[in-house]
This record gives structure tokens, C-alpha cells and sequence, in this order.
């Protein structure tokens, strides 16, 4: 059996003794004939009965507000599995399958947008790879230019260089025409 709490077992015990006082004067009153005393027991006793019914429907109500309350706790603590367990069909219950629809389409919501993002995720992902694969070959291909590029310079140093070469060497071959042409006559040299 459920332990009760001190509340509870205080609620009980005065309900009792209550209960027994009011039974008490209603039953001894009956030899009286003082109406009003026996009037008074009889109220007492109606408005106990009344007070009773009123405090375990309140209870009730707040049992299920509670279960109602943790359900929302923890949804708003991202279990979106949280359902409301209340299986009744006044406004407590109604606002619970209310809850309960609502959990249920954000749930529903949640995985769509979960799959989705994992979609685009996996997208994004190959075409990240994809952009490094093209990145790494437009490397190797800038690498295979500046090769190139450097090869070409040392080409260019070594074509300037035969070129100079080739203009002392024509410079040269004038000199050695000139000298010639004087040797034989033809120009006289001044």
C-alpha cells in the first residue's frame, strides 16, 4: 500500500474525528428535543458529506493537472515522447488529447526536419568532398604550371644569353668581313 503523506494523514485523521463528533451529536441529540441542536448535526454532517466530495474532486482534478504538468516538462526537456496519460473526457482530459496531438505533430515535424537536415547534410558533405578532390587537382595542375613557368625563365635566361652570344658572334664576323675586305683592297681603312 502507498505510503501517505503527513498532509494526508493529517486530512484523515480530522475528517474522522470530525465525522465521529458530528455522528456523535446527531445520535445523542436524538433523545433531546432541542431541534436545533439536532438541526446543527444534520447541517454539520451535509456540509462535511459536501466539504469531502468537494476536496477529492479538487484532488482528482489536481492529480490529473499534475500528470498533465510533468508530461509538458518533459517535453519542453526535448523528450518529444512525452504524452499526457489522462484518460478522461472532461476539459482536463480534452486539453490532454490536445497535448497529445500536438507532441504527436511536432514529433511528426521534428523527424521531417531531422531527415532533411541529414539529407542536406549528406549533400553537403559529398559535395564538400567533391570540391576538395578539384581543389587538390587544380593544386597539382598550378604546381605543374609553375614548373613550367620556372622552366620556361631559365629558357628565356638561357635564349637572352645565345642571343648575346650570337650578336658578339655577327659583331664578330663583321669585324672579320671588314678586316678582310681592307686586306684586299677594296676599303681603305681610316
Amino acid at each position: 500500500m502507498k505510503k501517505l503523506r503527513f498532509t494526508h494523514r493529517l486530512y484523515l485523521t480530522t475528517a474522522i474525528i470530525l465525522l465521529a463528533f458530528l455522528l456523535l451529536i446527531l445520535f445523542i441529540g436524538v433523545g433531546f428535543t432541542n431541534v436545533s441542536l439536532r438541526t446543527w448535526a444534520l447541517s454539520g454532517l451535509v456540509y462535511f458529506i459536501a466539504f469531502t466530495i468537494v476536496v477529492m474532486i479538487i484532488r482528482k482534478f489536481a492529480k490529473q493537472l499534475g500528470i498533465l504538468t510533468r508530461s509538458v516538462d518533459r517535453f519542453t526537456h526535448k523528450d518529444f515522447r512525452a504524452r499526457a496519460e489522462i484518460i478522461t473526457s472532461n476539459e482536463i482530459g480534452k486539453l490532454a488529447m490536445s497535448f497529445n496531438r500536438m507532441a504527436d505533430k511536432l514529433d511528426e515535424y521534428y523527424f521531417e526536419l531531422k531527415e532533411k537536415v541529414d539529407a542536406k547534410t549528406l549533400d553537403l558533405t559529398t559535395k564538400t568532398e567533391e570540391l576538395q578532390r578539384q581543389n587538390e587537382e587544380i593544386e597539382q595542375q598550378n604546381e605543374e604550371i609553375r614548373a613550367i613557368n620556372d622552366e620556361i625563365s631559365v629558357m628565356n635566361t638561357d635564349i637572352a644569353e645565345n642571343e648575346a652570344k650570337i650578336k658578339r658572334l655577327i659583331n664578330n664576323l663583321e669585324d672579320v668581313d671588314y678586316i678582310r675586305k681592307a686586306s684586299w683592297g677594296n676599303i681603305s681603312l681610316q
